[in-house]
């Protein structure tokens, strides 16, 4: 992924357009390159490349969580239950996410009104738990709100 992103910033770059910055964004929950992928980003971004990792321990669901309320509690694997798994588990006991799965449809609607609170509880996560050098090995850990942010700058969303 990180390749990939060099290689489409360049295209843009050679073409007179570059982005002002690319996201590559990942959670932890099974990526067995995950600690790599930082890195090589750590080190494109200090080169002056705008390359910015945007990531969620143990998984994309943990910051959906996060609409909910804070939490700092990590999730453990248990039975056959992976670590994300437990996370899904936890989402799904949520008023309108009984029946949660990857990609379901309203999702952001359900989310929308709840969105301050996700980015605060983010913020506070990061503050409590020591901030970016976490994100190697924090667990729950996640800086989605940087990306939503940025998103919100832009008219239309």
């Amino acid at each position: 992924m990180v390749a990939h992103a060099r290689d489409v910033q360049k295209e843009e770059v050679a073409s007179g357009d570059g982005y002002d910055c690319i996201y590559c964004i990942f959670d932890r929950d099974k990526h067995t390159t995950f600690a790599s992928a930082l890195q090589q980003i750590k080190g494109i971004s200090a080169s002056g490349e705008s390359l910015k990792a945007i990531t969620s321990t143990p998984c994309f669901e943990f910051w959906l969580l996060l609409h909910f309320g804070f939490s700092d509690a990590p999730f453990h694997a248990a039975g056959k239950k992976s670590i994300g798994d437990q996370a899904v588990s936890k989402l799904k006991t949520k008023p309108g996410f009984s029946k949660y799965a990857k990609g379901t449809k309203g999702t952001y609607s359900l989310l929308k009104p709840k969105l301050p609170d996700a980015i605060k509880n983010a913020k506070k996560l990061r503050q409590v738990i020591g901030g970016h050098e976490s994100q190697h090995d924090a667990n729950p850990w996640t800086n989605v709100d940087e990306l939503v942010e940025s998103l919100l700058k832009w008219p239309d969303l």
